[in-house]
């Protein structure tokens, strides 16, 4: 929106990008941090999450304002550190938010107690293998890359993790720049800056973080739950996805509730049943997911035609037409939030988002480049079952 001032700057080494919204009525942060499980040293899956958990509670000790909100999510390529807050306290907020690059001392009885937490957490979510299903698709769809180390983590691999390991991931990855800060909110920029720049936390400006020991080879468990489960996924590389406003379009055409892989399955008696996009740092991996029922000769037929870019299973032009509204009603709420505005703007400049933008924006994208780009998602899409416990490529 024209009434949003974006602003650039760089305070000791850390990279600032900061939203100026005149009409906001609260504060907002997102500090991502450039590691995340891909950077996890072998043999000590998890590491990178349990330094989020960490970070979190340390921060809330140093900076104890109850007014303040913090999330986290470690991801194959960063965490992101969610910060929320009334304006009023602003100040507070940014003071968390810069704490979680505070060395200070390991308090070990709380890195057990967040050790604990994070183990009950994977309990949870081992317990639903659907959850499991993104992480564990994308070792099978993209062997080697970041996000394969998605699914690694296991109580074994969390309980090797020695208080040194923690140590030696934080002084290595959570300095000012290996990460980005991102902010939406009323405050004028400058008032923002001077108060980074006088906080007097170990800016540190030691080069790029150095690189970890080579990760080992984890074998993920099976996991039989999800026999018969037939899977798409479709992994596009970073390069070859433009994130702008076509590609943000084209995943609703393809992949939202009434798109074009889920009218072909439900020509066929079949619904998705979930749907997932995970993002690393080279490539972005969708994953749909069916029920256990078998997938018939001619459902596969018809995905195939439709990867293929068969005429007859392409989006029309009123399909484009009503995708590209939907996204412009959706972006253009999100932009109304201070949270919402400050994680469109992370995810644009993570690249795995289109530029925070107005719906005028929207509605001039051409319907052939939302088309285009429909085509070349699809493209990459492939069809797999699983089996034993794991997922095999199904041929179509």
């Amino acid at each position: 929106m024209s009434e949003v001032e974006l602003t650039h700057v760089t305070v000791g080494e850390l990279e600032v990008c900061l939203a100026t919204v005149p009409w906001g009525r609260s504060f907002a942060a997102v500090l991502q941090v450039g590691s995340g499980c891909g950077a996890d040293p072998g043999g000590l899956a998890g590491l990178a999450h349990l330094c989020e958990h960490e970070r979190i509670a340390h921060a809330a000790r140093l900076v104890p304002a109850a007014e303040v909100t913090v999330n986290g999510l470690t991801e194959s390529g960063w965490t992101r550190f969610q910060c929320s807050a009334d304006v009023t306290a602003w100040g507070s907020a940014v003071d968390r938010v810069l704490a979680m690059f505070d060395p200070g001392r390991l308090d070990n009885a709380a890195l057990a107690a967040e050790t604990s937490a994070m183990l009950i957490e994977m309990e949870r979510t081992g317990g639903r293998p659907a959850l499991r299903l993104g992480p564990l698709m994308a070792a099978a769809a993209l062997p080697g890359s970041d996000l394969a180390r998605l699914g690694e983590a296991s109580a074994d691999t969390v309980h090797a993790i020695g208080h040194e390991d923690v140590k030696v991931f934080l002084d290595r990855h959570y300095r000012p720049g290996n990460a980005r800060l991102i902010v939406a909110s009323p405050v004028p920029a400058d008032e923002i800056v001077t108060h980074l720049s006088a906080w007097d936390g170990p800016w540190r400006a030691d080069g790029l973080s150095r690189a970890d020991d080579p990760p080992g080879a984890v074998a993920g468990p099976a996991v039989s739950e999800l026999d018969g489960t037939w899977v798409a996924t479709l992994a596009v590389s970073r390069p070859a996805a433009s994130q702008g406003v076509a590609a943000a379009v084209a995943g609703k055409v393809a992949l939202d509730g009434d798109g074009l892989i889920e009218r072909v399955s439900r020509r066929h008696g079949h619904r998705v049943a979930g749907a997932a996009v995970l993002h690393g740092g080279s490539h972005d991996l969708a994953v749909l997911s069916w029920g256990t029922a078998q997938p018939s000769a001619a459902v596969l037929r018809d995905m195939r035609r439709l990867f293929d870019g068969d005429p007859e299973f392409s989006a029309g032009r009123e399909r484009l037409e009503r995708a590209r509204h939907l996204a412009a009603v959706t972006h253009s709420f999100e932009h109304q939030t201070m949270s919402g505005l400050a994680g469109q703007l992370a995810r644009w400049l993570n690249r795995t988002g289109p530029r925070p933008m107005s719906v005028d924006d929207f509605r001039s994208v051409p319907l052939r480049d939302i088309g285009e780009s429909v085509a070349a998602l699809l493209s990459a899409a492939r069809l797999w079952r699983w089996d034993a416990g794991r997922p095999n490529p199904l041929e179509m």
